[in-house]
C-alpha cells in the first residue's frame, strides 16, 4: 500500500500515482491519495472555487491555471486589469489572483477600482508579483489587496491563499 500526499512540491500525488501505475513492479500496490484539497471547495462540498487569474504572461497563465485546477479550482483568465474588472462584473468569483504589473491597467489600479465599486460582499484579492523589494507588500495591501503571493508562484503559495477563503464560507 502506498499513501500519497496530493500537495507535494515537485510532483503532486496524482502524478506520482500515475508513475507508480506505469511501473510493472509496483502496479499491484494499493494507492491512497491523502489530501487537504477540500479547502479549495465551497462548504457545500460540490462546487469548485471560482478563481479569476489576472495575468498577462501566457506562460505564467498556463502554469498558474494548471496549479489551480489541481487544487480543485475553476479558473478564468484576464489579460490585464481592465479585463479583470469586466469579468468581475459579470461573474461570481470567490478569489482573484492579480498580477501587479500588467499592460493597459496594472493590478494595483484594478484593485483600487474594484474596491471603489464593490457592493455587499468583499471579493478576496491576492497580489501576484515578482517584486520583493521593501514596501512592495505594503503597496499591494494599501491598494486594497488582501494577500500577497510572490513569483514564481508555487502550488503551496496558491493553496495557502485559498485557505483564507475557508473562514468566510463556514
Amino acid at each position: 500500500m502506498v499513501i500519497l500526499d496530493y500537495l507535494m512540491p515537485a510532483m503532486d500525488g496524482e502524478m506520482l500515482g500515475r508513475a507508480i501505475r506505469a511501473d510493472e513492479r509496483l502496479r499491484g500496490c494499493a494507492l491512497i491519495l491523502a489530501t487537504s484539497d477540500m479547502r479549495s471547495r465551497r462548504t457545500d462540498g460540490v462546487t469548485p472555487v471560482r478563481v479569476l487569474l489576472a495575468e498577462d504572461n501566457p506562460v505564467n497563465q498556463t502554469v498558474a491555471v494548471r496549479m489551480l485546477e489541481r487544487l480543485g479550482c475553476r479558473t478564468d483568465v484576464a489579460q490585464d486589469g481592465a479585463e479583470a474588472l469586466r469579468l468581475v462584473e459579470t461573474n461570481d468569483y470567490d478569489i482573484v489572483f492579480m498580477d501587479v504589473q500588467m499592460p493597459n491597467m496594472d493590478g494595483l489600479e484594478a484593485t483600487r477600482r474594484l474596491r471603489a465599486s464593490e457592493r455587499g460582499r468583499r471579493l478576496h484579492v491576492v497580489a501576484m508579483t515578482a517584486n520583493a523589494m521593501q514596501g512592495d507588500r505594503e503597496r499591494c495591501i494599501d491598494a486594497g489587496m488582501d494577500d500577497y503571493v510572490p513569483k514564481p508562484v508555487t502550488p503551496d503559495y496558491l493553496a495557502r491563499a485559498l485557505e483564507a477563503l475557508t473562514p468566510a464560507r463556514t
